[in-house]
C-alpha cells in the first residue's frame, strides 16, 4: 500500500487529532496514523512526571523482545532519553545512539527484536508545558534522516497541543461538576431549612391547639 506524502500524512493525524476528546484513544489513534503512513514500523510514547518517572501510555507494533513479561523493559528502569527529558537536555527530535531498554531485552530475547537497535525521540510539549517523549523506530537503522526528524517533531507538536487541549476540556467538566455539586447542596440545605421552619410553625400552632400538659410541653420543645 503506497504511503500518503509528508503533507497529507500531518493534514490526516491534525483532522484525526482535532476530533478527538478522550486522551487514550487520541494517543493510540494518532501512533497508529503515524507508523502506518510513514516509514517507521514501531513507536511508543513515555509520560515523565516532574520526578522523572516515566509511564508507558500507548505502543505500536513493538517486538516482542519489547513487549515480553508485559512490557517490563519499557515499564522498569530509567534510559538515557527518560533521563535527558528529565533534566532539559532533550529539546526537539534526536537520534538515540544507545538505548538501553532495546540493548538489554535483546541480550534476554536475542532472536525477538525485530532488528531494532536505535530508535528516534521527541519530546511532547505544548507551549512551555512538556508531557512526555514519542518514540520511533525502524530495523536496519541506525541513524534517522533530517526529513525522519522533522517529521516527528511535526507530530508531536500536534500530539502535544492535542494532550493540552483535552486536559483543559477535562478541567473544564470537572469544575462544572464540582459546581453542579455545590449548587445541589445548598438546594439541599435550603429545603432542609424550609421544612425545619415548617415543622416548627406546626409544632407551634399544635401546642397552642393542644390542652393535655405533655403533649404541649413536646410541641414546645421542637
Amino acid at each position: 500500500m503506497e504511503k500518503p506524502t509528508r503533507l497529507a500524512l500531518l493534514k490526516e493525524i491534525a483532522e484525526f487529532l482535532n476530533e478527538e476528546t478522550e486522551l487514550q484513544s487520541m494517543l493510540d489513534g494518532a501512533l497508529d496514523s503515524l507508523i502506518k503512513g510513514s516509514d517507521f514500523t514501531t513507536g511508543w510514547i513515555f509520560f515523565i512526571d516532574e520526578e522523572g518517572h516515566h509511564t508507558l501510555e500507548s505502543q505500536h507494533s513493538l517486538p516482542s523482545a519489547l513487549t515480553n513479561r508485559q512490557c517490563h523493559y519499557m515499564k522498569e528502569g530509567t534510559c538515557w532519553c527518560v533521563q535527558a527529558y528529565h533534566n532539559h537536555k532533550l529539546t526537539k527530535a534526536s537520534n538515540i545512539i544507545n538505548c538501553s531498554r532495546i540493548n538489554l531485552a535483546s541480550r534476554e530475547f536475542v532472536t525477538e527484536t525485530e532488528d531494532i537497535t536505535h530508535h528516534a525521540t521527541v519530546p511532547l510539549r505544548s507551549g512551555n508545558e512538556q508531557f512526555g517523549l514519542l518514540n520511533v523506530a525502524t530495523p536496519f537503522t541506525t541513524h534517522y534522516s533530517d526529513e525522519d526528524l522533522e517529521l516527528l517533531e511535526s507530530v508531536a507538536f500536534q500530539i502535544g497541543s492535542a494532550i493540552k487541549r483535552i486536559d483543559l476540556n477535562n478541567q473544564e467538566k470537572e469544575a462544572a461538576r464540582i459546581n453542579e455539586r455545590n449548587r445541589l447542596a445548598r438546594d439541599l440545605h435550603d429545603s432542609v431549612n424550609q421544612m425545619l421552619f415548617s415543622l416548627k410553625l406546626t409544632a407551634h400552632a399544635a401546642g397552642q391547639m393542644t390542652q393535655e400538659e405533655t403533649s404541649k410541653r413536646a410541641f414546645m420543645q421542637i
